[in-house]
């Protein structure tokens, strides 16, 4: 019932730390992000030998 505790705990519920750093998480097996993107230094030549290894 404390209007400043409800405010503290909307704050701690909102934030996501991905969205802040806005860094991307990179998978070391399938070499994709958390969106599955694969990162824009590897060139399509790569991608491509890397899906037809799958």
């Amino acid at each position: 019932t404390d209007p400043t505790k409800l405010k503290k705990n909307e704050k701690s519920t909102d934030e996501t730390p991905m969205a802040e750093d806005g860094k991307r998480i990179y998978n070391s097996k399938t070499m994709r992000d958390q969106y599955g993107n694969y990162p824009v230094w590897m060139n399509k030549r790569r991608i491509a030998k890397h899906k037809k290894g799958r």
